[in-house]
């Protein structure tokens, strides 16, 4: 590495990374229940970002977005915020209101586990308490420093999201294909 770089102390044991090392511990049983649970997040979360990205991308280019934001936004925090700006500032997205709002605003709340099941890592599994750990690094830009950041969740509570998870796509879709239909009707 070069001299610049230094390799803080990890937080877990690194045996608890390896690809076997945080799975190691988990039975069989609750392995068929997080894996499948886990994708399902994973592709509910896909095709409702893709939604989302596919509103954006009629607002900005046909319903006026331009002139809320100079920029297309990417990430899902921008994407948020500039939905929510539209469908309280463009008059043509009166009819959307409602859903994206909802839409949106628990895609907002839900955001925060469905980063830490994505980026973050399994590091255990606590029997007594019927829950899988995760663990993450976030680099906390002001200080120029990782923090960890961890939680525990149940399998039952990984299906629970995993089936939100599809119906968010759902959503999400319907109304980006009803925002684009719309604009074919004018």
């Amino acid at each position: 590495y070069p001299a610049e770089y230094t390799l803080a102390p990890c937080p877990i044991s690194w045996d608890q990374l390896t690809p076997s090392g945080g799975l190691k511990e988990i039975p069989e049983k609750i392995l068929q229940i997080l894996f499948p649970a886990i994708g399902g997040i994973v592709y509910g979360w896909s095709h409702a970002e893709f939604g989302l990205v596919s509103s954006v991308a009629a607002i900005y280019h046909r319903y006026g977005g331009k002139s809320i934001e100079t920029e297309i936004p990417r990430s899902l925090d921008r994407i948020i915020k500039f939905l929510r700006k539209c469908s309280d500032r463009l008059p043509a997205l009166a009819p959307f209101k409602e859903d994206a709002r909802g839409l949106i605003d628990e895609m907002e709340r839900r955001a925060s586990m469905r980063h830490m099941l994505v980026h973050g890592v399994i590091s255990g599994y606590i029997p007594s308490k019927g829950t899988i750990q995760f663990f993450k690094l976030n680099v906390d830009v002001p200080n120029d420093i990782h923090l960890e950041e961890r939680c525990e969740i149940t399998v039952g509570e990984l299906a629970e999201m995993a089936a939100r998870s599809q119906a968010l796509a759902n959503l999400s879709l319907s109304l980006a294909q009803r925002i684009t239909q719309s604009l074919v009707a004018k």
